[in-house]
């Protein structure tokens, strides 16, 4: 009986001391609770809306609205701009600025999918199209750069075709012939590329045949 009483006490005390504190820990720690709670849901309906504004900007794409598509894909971008869908809006930014004939404007939007993108496959496509692009505008030591970065192992072979492409783009052919070669190792080539490389192997080999073998001097 004696030993309760002073269990009773000690409780006691310590509440005294301390449970004024450990009400306080309960109530922020179920504060914190809810709160990372309405913050997931924020989260969620954030991504939901993304989800809606992408779907009816791929419908844009797909109905030539490129003008249109462009305008609303750099809204998505401005108002979701942390979500997984902003940098594949930059993507269709990019193709319908391109449609347009807005070179740069296509070159602002893929660069901002590669800082931006949250998913390495995405960045690297983006890689793809913006090398794709330089070497249009004759910028091939930067189409090669970005060639090397590639590290999506299903755009492998796809990258190694771009390191080709501006390669030959800046006359070094035989450079250019190992990259294409590199590219048909690829076991996740697409069957349509597979064709593409080769006949662009040919057409290196068709190009030496033209200029005939080189007279030495000396």
């Amino acid at each position: 009986m004696e030993n309760e009483r002073e269990q009773i006490e000690e409780l006691r005390r310590w509440w005294k001391e301390n449970g004024r504190t450990a009400v306080i820990g309960v109530i922020l720690g179920l504060g914190a609770v809810a709160g990372w709670n309405g913050w997931q849901r924020y989260q969620q309906g954030q991504q939901e809306m993304a989800s809606v504004r992408y779907e009816q900007l791929l419908a844009e794409v797909k109905d030539g609205n490129h003008a249109q598509a462009v305008v609303h894909a750099k809204s998505l971008i401005e108002d979701f701009p942390r979500s997984g869908y902003a940098p594949l809006a930059a993507l269709l930014a990019a193709r319908g600025a391109l449609a347009d004939g807005n070179a740069e404007e296509a070159r602002k939007e893929l660069r901002w999918a590669i800082a931006h993108g949250k998913d390495l496959a995405v960045r690297d496509l983006a890689r793809l199209r913006l090398g794709r692009l330089l070497i249009q505008l004759q910028d091939n030591a930067s189409a090669l750069a970005l060639a090397n970065k590639i590290e999506t192992p299903s755009f492998r072979g796809l990258g190694a075709e771009l390191k080709g492409d501006a390669l030959v783009a800046s006359g070094e052919s035989e450079k250019a012939r190992a990259a294409y070669a590199d590219a048909l190792k690829s076991t996740d080539l697409p069957a349509a590329s597979r064709a593409r490389i080769r006949m662009k192997l040919d057409d290196i080999g068709v190009r030496k045949l033209w200029k005939g073998p080189q007279s030495s001097t000396g």
